[in-house]
């Protein structure tokens, strides 16, 4: 064999050992996470791309985009690659995903990915969950406001009652157990397969009204002995399961309320009024308020709002006794200075509750005028200051209460219930900003709250 064949022979021999060692040595992607065209539940979807080989993360870096663009964190181990965003994608958003070609394999020989792939996934748009039924032992659901349609979210019943984690991602709910007390559970929406898990076992208490905390560390509640004889406001520690209560024993305290900076304040019914704690559970305030009727953060963290009782000298019951007013009193922390937001004063406000902007705040309203009384409190808004009330609903024989906000403040929930027939079940509805229509969702429902 003459030279000049025997090196073009080698070369061929070495063209295909290398042909065959780039087909099984370079990396190719076997598979993604989530699927092309799933629709996951909540933004803060990982991406996950299983290689088969294992990769560089510095390639993955570079050359995996999103569309729409968002921060976030990658981690490879081995032939795995997953993307942790930082903050998750809107509701209802469609994400493109490109994985460019040349991903190089891990090792001593980088083999380059020779193709690449483009895929997209949908983020659900925003849904409503509420409690059904009102009569009976209640599950939560939730409204998708595009096709009208309501599914029960987990298998439970016996809730008592649920709060949304920051950003939409757990659920957290009291549920009865066989002791007659209530437990709490968290359900990661994430993944629904795996159902709600128990956080804390609470015996006969009952453990109420969760209430997780801005930061996601920690979920305050109520816990209840049998029979009532205790009531104080506790704290649960998500990162090692611990729980201590905040309220002193001797006192009844209820009704913990995050502010969106983390303050957390409570209702201490033995001090009369409202107690402010800072992140480490030290008292930053006290607004006095003899009877538990409702309060609400402001937007800013800086305020309270809560009903306070007062009578009406000028206007007396049939009985001759002065007619006692409700009115909206916010109290700012910095100044402890009290501000009546009410007006005029024959008036009896209930429910506050803050739109996440800080532009409106939502509350019940009827007149304390004899001419102008009716059954049913009213849906107002006007700004946290006080300023441009206004009614939106006139159903003068329903009450409207359990306000709910979306993230946006351009959509709120609330409970509608029929003063006049007491066998009507409680409604709930949603009212719009945008074009201030009104739409019923639910009927024997209650409890709404925005599934982000």
């Amino acid at each position: 064999m003459r030279k000049r064949d025997l090196f073009w022979l080698s070369l061929s021999g070495l063209l295909l050992l290398l042909s065959v060692a780039y087909f099984f040595g370079a990396p190719r992607l076997q598979s993604v996470a989530p699927e092309p065209d799933a629709t996951v539940a909540v933004g803060w979807a990982e991406v996950r791309l299983v290689f088969s080989h294992p990769v560089r993360l510095a390639d993955v870096q570079r050359r995996v985009t999103f569309t729409p663009p968002t921060l976030g964190e990658w981690r490879v181990t081995g032939k795995e690659a997953v993307f942790r965003p930082s903050r998750p994608w809107p509701p209802g958003t469609r994400v493109t995903v490109q994985v460019a070609a040349g991903v190089r394999a891990a090792g001593p020989l980088p083999w380059p990915a020779a193709t690449g792939r483009t895929w997209q996934f949908t983020v659900a748009p925003m849904q409503l969950a509420y409690l059904a039924p009102a009569n009976g032992p209640a599950a939560l659901y939730a409204f998708n406001l595009q096709d009208g349609a309501s599914t029960q979210i987990t298998a439970l019943s016996g809730v008592l009652d649920y709060a949304v984690g920051p950003q939409g991602r757990w659920i957290y709910l009291s549920v009865r157990n066989a002791h007659y007390g209530a437990d709490l559970y968290r359900f990661d929406r994430l993944h629904p397969e795996a159902g709600p898990s128990r956080l804390l076992d609470c015996g006969g208490d009952l453990c109420t009204d969760p209430q997780p905390a801005p930061d996601g560390h920690a979920l305050a509640f109520t816990r209840t002995t049998p029979g009532g004889q205790s009531l104080r406001v506790w704290l649960f520690t998500l990162e090692d399961g611990q729980a201590q209560p905040l309220s002193p024993p001797d006192h009844y305290a209820q009704s913990p309320r995050w502010s969106p900076d983390g303050k957390l304040a409570y209702y201490d019914a033995n001090r009369e009024g409202y107690v402010v704690l800072d992140s480490q559970g030290q008292e930053l305030g006290f607004f006095p308020n003899d009877t538990h009727e409702g309060y609400t953060w402001t937007a800013d963290g800086l305020a309270l709002i809560a009903v306070h009782m007062q009578p009406l000298p000028d206007i007396r019951d049939a009985t001759g006794a002065p007619v006692i007013a409700a009115h909206l009193w916010r109290f700012n922390l910095a100044s402890a200075s009290i501000v009546d937001l009410s007006r005029p004063p024959e008036v009896e406000d209930a429910s506050p509750v803050a739109d996440p902007t800080g532009q409106w705040l939502a509350f019940a309203r009827r007149s304390m005028k004899p001419q102008q009384w009716s059954l049913g409190r009213q849906l107002w808004l006007m700004t946290p200051e006080g300023a441009s009330p206004h009614a939106i609903t006139q159903s003068p024989n329903f009450h409207h209460q359990g306000f709910a906000w979306t993230p946006d403040g351009q959509q709120l929930a609330f409970v509608r219930t029929d003063q006049g027939t007491i066998a009507a079940p409680p409604e709930v509805w949603i009212y719009s900003l945008r074009d201030g229509g009104l739409t019923r969702v639910a009927l024997n429902a209650y409890a709404p709250q925005w599934l982000p």
